[in-house]
């Protein structure tokens, strides 16, 4: 693992931490217990990566009973949403430009 990965990971970790009040040591295990569980691998081979930031993200959030602020449920439906976003903002300033040069 690279030294930006490991440190997405750890921030990830530190954000939790903040918003919850837990302590990232307690957040790590859990997220190590989470990965074992999901991992078909053995218990040394398993990943944090799908757990923390990849498909299931959400999943140390519920099982610690964390509720994201409004500011970053925007900020996640966003990313998750960030083709239609792109591609919307293009297609309406197209429609608007056209439609101020043809008046």
């Amino acid at each position: 693992m690279d030294f930006k990965t490991r440190d997405l990971y750890r921030k990830e970790i530190e954000s939790l931490s903040f918003a919850t009040g837990r302590e990232e040591n307690e957040l790590a295990e859990i997220t190590l217990d989470l990965a074992r569980k999901n991992s078909s691998l053995d218990d040394s081979r398993a990943h944090v990566g799908p757990v923390l930031a990849g498909e299931r993200p959400g999943r140390v959030g519920e099982r610690i009973g964390y509720h994201p602020n409004v500011k970053t449920a925007l900020k996640r439906w966003g990313f998750r949403h960030a083709n239609i976003l792109y591609l919307g903002s293009i297609i309406s300033i197209a429609i608007l430009t056209s439609c101020f040069w043809c008046s």
